[in-house]
C-alpha cells in the first residue's frame, strides 16, 4: 500500500501555482446520451479547474459534463475515505502530460435506487422459549443446534460439523 504523501506529489508551475491530483466522483453524459457516472483524476490547482479540464476533455471525446461531486486533493481524499486501489491508481496516472484520468463507467439510475435492508426480519415457526436457564452459564440467547467449523481456502469457504 502507498504511502499519503507518495500520492499527492505536487509541481508548482513558473508562476508559482501548485499543480496536484483532485479526485472525485463524476457524472455526465456519455457520446450516446446516456447518464454514467465514473471517478476521476485530474491534475490541476483547485476545485473549479477540476471541473473546467474535465468539461474539456469530456467534450473533446463527445461526451457532456454535468456536475461533480466529493472532489478533493489527492491527501485528503484519501485521508476523508481511506485506501482504495482505484483512487491510488487514477492519482498516480495524472502529471502534465495526462492531466485527466477516468475510472470506468456505469449507468446511473434515474431514480434514486430502494435503500437495501440489510437486517432481514423472519418469523421462524415452531421455536420453544427457553426455559428458566436454572445452572447454566453463560446463559443462552439461542437454542444451539450445532455447533459449525468454518475453513476458509484460497478457493472459498467449506463449513464442517463438529457433531
Amino acid at each position: 500500500m502507498a504511502k499519503l504523501d507518495e500520492l499527492s506529489v505536487k509541481a508548482t508551475t513558473k508562476n508559482g501555482t501548485k499543480l496536484s491530483a483532485y479526485l472525485g466522483h463524476i457524472h455526465y453524459k456519455d457520446a450516446a446520451g446516456k447518464d454514467v457516472i465514473a471517478r476521476g483524476a485530474v491534475w490541476c490547482t483547485d476545485r473549479a479547474t477540476f471541473d473546467a479540464n474535465l468539461e474539456a476533455h469530456l467534450s473533446a471525446q463527445g461526451a457532456g459534463f454535468l456536475w461533480s461531486e466529493e472532489v478533493h486533493e489527492s491527501i485528503n481524499w484519501f485521508r476523508k475515505h481511506g485506501s482504495n486501489g482505484l483512487m491510488a491508481g487514477l492519482a498516480r496516472k495524472v502529471d502534465g502530460m495526462v492531466p485527466v484520468a477516468l475510472s470506468a463507467s456505469k449507468a446511473a439510475h434515474d431514480e434514486d435506487p430502494e435503500d437495501e435492508s440489510y437486517l432481514i426480519i423472519e418469523e421462524i415457526e415452531d421455536v420453544e422459549p427457553l426455559d428458566m436457564q436454572m445452572g447454566v452459564y453463560p446463559f443462552q440467547a439461542l437454542i444451539d443446534f450445532h455447533q459449525f467449523r468454518v475453513v476458509v481456502s484460497g478457493i472459498g469457504c467449506r463449513m464442517f460439523s463438529e457433531a
